[in-house]
């Protein structure tokens, strides 16, 4: 619990993540994130009840995660508070997986919809497969905005297809949750971030065993 307590065991649970998920950087190309709330368990709150009761509910947190899409392997990882955004986490977390890994694809839902972002990934190397809302154009921004927006609408079919690869962003979510837990035992904010990451690196090594065994 003290370990737990101590704000620099934060940046080496963080590299435990990184260096987990390394045994897999030969098989994974693809890429995709998303966010989900953890709760707290002293005030008796879990995600499944927040995010039907969102007004209701501010005592919970947000992990960031970006997951490969063959072995739901987690590569790089933010926790933020409630109320922070989705899209301004992502060019961090393209840059935290492109250090180990070769970026072919990533994938997230419309919150991440961005110039700058569709351009970070594009600057990785990457095909950048996140909608678009329903009010942008293609006017504006970077080339690759332009030409996956043409993409977008002229071939969405074909889009769709390799955009729901992100729905394995939701079985990663799933499978931390099941397995370790929803929510988080501990009072203070450290402690709190520094428990979702044990969650994570655990998830992690039992991505690596399964993917021995398969």
């Amino acid at each position: 619990f003290n370990y737990l307590k101590n704000p620099a065991i934060t940046f080496v649970l963080e590299e435990l993540i990184k260096l987990t998920s390394l045994p897999l950087k030969a098989v994974e190309r693809k890429f995709c994130c998303d966010s989900s709330g953890f709760g707290n368990a002293v005030l008796h709150d879990r995600w499944s009840v927040i995010r039907q009761q969102y007004s209701k509910h501010h005592k919970y947190f947000k992990a960031h995660i970006t997951f490969g899409v063959l072995s739901n392997i987690v590569t790089a990882c933010k926790i933020t508070e409630a109320n922070q955004a989705d899209s301004p986490m992502l060019p961090d977390m393209v840059d935290e997986t492109a250090k180990n890994f070769i970026i072919s694809e990533y994938s997230a839902d419309k919150a991440y919809s961005s110039r700058e972002n569709l351009q970070k990934i594009w600057e990785k190397g990457g095909l950048p497969l996140i909608p678009f809302k329903d009010n942008a154009t293609p006017k504006r921004g970077y080339l690759i905005w332009t030409e996956m927006y043409n993409f977008f609408k002229q071939n969405n079919e074909l889009f769709m297809k390799k955009y729901h690869l992100r729905s394995n962003a939701e079985s990663g979510f799933h499978m931390i949750k099941s397995k370790f837990g929803d929510f988080v035992r501990s009072k203070i904010w450290t402690s709190q971030v520094n428990e979702v990451l044990c969650k994570i690196i655990c998830h992690n090594l039992y991505c690596v065993i399964m993917e021995m065994h398969t």
